[in-house]
């Protein structure tokens, strides 16, 4: 009996311990499938259109920090930004597939500047009217920031008018902005150049 107890016993351990690997391996193989997903899903499904070392098919100089929009007729706008030794001052309209930009304006009216925000409000009969708000005219390199509270609208990304050249909200780069339906516009944050923890008004 104490034998046959003994040998119960062992297969017991046995199949603990294959159940456990068992178990282990379907957590992992689990966590792999779904970790597959996300990645396929993030990524799976984008096509790069155009590298920065293939500069004359995009158009436009590399950069960061640039204001961009999606116009209601399909095409993309991208206006000024930084390669981090010049402001851009700038304008490039590419189309819908954005795979070719041509410049609309080399020298745009509100100037070079970087860190600034630009949205994009339908308007009627089909058209469009853009904005772009504050930014950083300087602040590359070793420069001084030169922060901006202007805001700037335009009807084709051409032409631009100013709006007003000190809006209420402060000076500031790197802010967040959005427009509703009834055609307010919302200034979030930023980064006003004091401190190092930016702001948190609306």
């Amino acid at each position: 009996l104490r034998q046959d107890r003994e040998r119960r016993t062992s297969l017991k351990a046995k199949w603990r311990r294959r159940w456990l690997v068992f178990c282990g391996l379907l957590w992992v193989l689990m966590f792999a499938g779904a970790a597959g997903l996300v990645i396929y899903f993030a990524i799976g499904s984008w096509t790069v259109i155009c590298f920065e070392s293939e500069s004359a098919a995009c158009g436009f100089e590399p950069r960061m920090h640039f204001g961009a929009a999606y116009l209601p007729d399909g095409r993309v706008l991208v206006a000024a930004g930084t390669d981090g030794d010049v402001n851009f001052g700038d304008v490039w309209i590419g189309t819908a597939e954005g795979g070719r930009f041509e410049l609309a304006d080399g020298a745009v009216a509100f100037g070079a500047r970087h860190g600034h925000s630009m949205l994009c409000g339908a308007t009627e009969g089909g058209g469009f009217r853009l904005f772009v708000l504050g930014g950083d005219a300087d602040g590359i390199g070793n420069e001084s920031s030169v922060l901006l509270n202007d805001v700037w609208t335009s009807t084709d990304g051409v032409e631009w008018e100013l709006q007003t050249a000190n809006a209420p909200w402060t000076p500031r780069k790197f802010m967040g902005a959005t427009m509703n339906e009834a055609g307010h516009l919302f200034v979030v944050g930023g980064f006003d150049g004091v401190g190092l923890s930016g702001l948190n008004d609306v």
